[in-house]
């Protein structure tokens, strides 16, 4: 078989892979969040904004696949315009979401009284809202203010935005920074905060554990280890998770700020395009293991 059809046939299978399990896996996680009563509201609220994000790439993805086949964006610049605003949108709501999720853990530790105050259903529902339309905002003033910035990557079977061209240098290294760098480390920053929150409560406690004779004082605290302990399992599994966030994004945001910057000659393979754009996407497939995870240790 010809060399360039074996590529062809193994990137449709790539793309039709990272779609059906982006689709089919975030449903089955709309549908346990929409039913379950094991975590608070106002965290599944967030966790179902992050599901309808990823969801959102996998249906914006199906394009690509006939795409993949024929080589040809076969359905007109203004639909090809839509999608690439809307995963726009939808991916850096995906990056959003993860962020969001983490901070509000940490709140929800170490300020447990005032989180119950400040994130009340309607404002946590109000705050999500407000967080769709200024990414959407964003992604439509980018492509009115740049008419080029949206548009199909051959290599990638897909129209996406134009990050790492030399005519948006400053676009892709501001982006970048802000939707992948800067939250990936505050991100770690918060969920080694919240290991090292709960392995200081679990000392305390299990130091008043072995001081303590009365047998109901012994039982509250052994709760209160144990949920230390549950927050810190939360956290290792949380943080495992936001590493593979960081294996799917950061070779795209890294590659695509070094082509915009032109420090080296001749740009981005056609493979390295393709793969750093879709291993990108299946971040949507490595967040539901967040909400999985976050449901299991909830059950505990």
């Amino acid at each position: 078989m010809d060399p360039v059809h074996i590529d062809r046939f193994i990137q449709t299978t790539i793309v039709c892979t990272v779609c059906t399990l982006a689709i089919f896996g975030n449903i089955i996680n709309i549908i346990v969040l929409s039913r379950t009563n094991k975590i608070p509201v106002t965290t599944c609220c967030f966790m179902i904004s992050l599901a309808f994000s990823d969801l959102g790439v996998g249906i914006f993805g199906v394009f690509s696949i006939p795409v993949a086949i024929t080589t040809n964006w076969v359905y007109g610049n203004g639909w090809c315009v839509f999608c690439a605003i809307q995963l726009h949108v939808f991916l850096s709501a995906s990056i959003a979401s993860l962020l969001l999720i983490s901070v509000l853990r940490f709140l929800a530790i170490i300020l447990p009284f005032r989180y119950l105050r400040w994130f009340t259903h309607r404002r946590v529902i109000t705050l999500i809202i407000i967080k769709w339309i200024v990414l959407e905002l964003h992604a439509v003033i980018l492509g009115a203010a740049h008419e080029q910035f949206y548009g199909y990557l051959k290599h990638a079977y897909i129209c996406y935005p134009r990050y790492g061209s030399t005519d948006f240098e400053v676009i892709t290294t501001v982006s970048m920074t802000v939707l992948v760098f800067l939250p990936s480390i505050v991100i770690i920053v918060i969920y080694v905060r919240i290991m090292r929150i709960s392995w200081v409560h679990s000392r305390q406690i299990s130091s008043q554990l072995s001081n303590r004779d009365d047998v109901t004082n012994r039982n509250s605290t052994t709760r209160l280890m144990m949920s230390d302990w549950r927050n810190m399992k939360a956290a290792r599994m949380f943080l495992v998770v936001c590493g593979g966030f960081q294996v799917s994004w950061y070779p795209y945001a890294v590659i695509t700020t070094i082509n915009s910057m032109r420090v080296f000659h001749g740009g981005a393979t056609p493979w390295t395009v393709f793969s750093m754009v879709w291993l990108g996407a299946s971040s949507s497939i490595l967040n539901v293991l967040i909400r999985l995870s976050g449901l299991w240790q909830n059950r505990q």
